[in-house]
């Protein structure tokens, strides 16, 4: 049996991911207390404590697989904040290895990782696994820098069977934190809910690649379960490879709502660390016959449907 712990799964992909293992019926672990991220002297006794009780539910013959979906960081993330999201992931790693010195168990590591925060200049179009990456961000080199530590812990590992980083384009989805200060299909959303402005620090003519969260999260998890060689490329570019500007969004959800979204433009950042345009391509595509992705129009209205209803006066 496959074991599967999804850690981060109160977030938007993490909740995909472990969603689909539940519409599946598979295994997956529920930590006895959730992670306390703002106490780091806690958390190195959360990883310890809830490795062992991950483990201890195993039979010989099970593996595991790890997916690490955690992380609050985003593009405007300040650097020792990323770094210590960085400084998790490496307490786990060691925890974890520790664990795994004393059992048998084999397994594969999943990794959340970014697309459009380190491909940001110069880029040919589309991008693919084998375009060299541009990190202009503290949150962009941080991501790259949780990369190479995992692949390095991976190729030492011996109980690792398989390591896979998804790179993941814009998500959105049923579940997005609005508290985390990103999402532009959430923002367009409680903005037309609320009938206020939409706030933007980058230009209209923006070009974004869009995937709805449980897409990503099929596809995260059908790579992870491909039976390929230890030392194979890990990297995975996971997008929904079709790209729309912040314009033609608007002129969507005005279609689909009838309402028009004001934009208040306010730039914060450097011009240089968002590119105007980003879009997509893998190398690696899925061969799932019955799998289609959701259309951009289809996953807007799943989310308008959602929305609380006023009350009738």
């Amino acid at each position: 049996m496959i074991r599967t712990w999804v850690i981060g799964s109160g977030g938007l992909l993490g909740g995909s991911i472990k969603g689909e293992l539940i519409k599946k019926k598979q295994w997956h672990f529920t930590p006895s207390s959730p992670f306390l991220w703002n106490d780091p002297s806690a958390l190195k006794q959360q990883f310890a404590t809830q490795i062992t009780q991950f483990f201890s539910h195993f039979d010989s013959g099970d593996q595991w697989q790890i997916v690490w979906a955690a992380g609050k960081s985003t593009m405007r993330t300040p650097e020792s904040v990323c770094l210590q999201e960085t400084g998790m992931l490496k307490d786990f790693l060691l925890q974890l290895t520790q664990v795994l010195q004393t059992h048998s168990y084999a397994g594969r590591l999943g990794f959340a990782s970014t697309a459009g925060a380190i491909y940001t200049q110069g880029q040919d179009s589309p991008i693919s696994e084998s375009c060299p990456t541009s990190p202009s961000t503290a949150y962009a080199r941080q991501k790259l820098a949780q990369e190479a530590l995992l692949m390095q812990w991976a190729s030492e590992c011996e109980a690792c069977q398989r390591l896979i980083i998804g790179r993941f384009s814009t998500l959105y989805g049923m579940h997005q934190d609005q508290n985390k200060k990103q999402g532009l299909i959430s923002a367009i959303t409680k903005c037309i809910s609320n009938s206020e402005p939409l706030s933007l620090f980058v230009p209209l003519e923006t070009v974004r690649d869009y995937l709805w969260s449980d897409d990503a999260a099929i596809l995260f998890l059908w790579h992870l379960n491909q039976e390929l060689p230890k030392n194979s490329d890990p990297i995975r570019l996971i997008a929904q490879e079709e790209s729309i500007s912040i314009a033609a969004m608007l002129e969507k959800f005005q279609l689909l709502t009838g309402k028009q979204v004001k934009v208040l433009y306010s730039p914060e950042l450097p011009q240089g660390v968002y590119p105007l345009e980003i879009r997509f391509q893998s190398l690696h595509p899925i061969t799932a016959s019955l799998f289609k992705k959701l259309s951009l129009s289809q996953g807007i209205e799943k989310i308008l449907a959602n929305l609380p209803r006023a009350p009738i006066q």
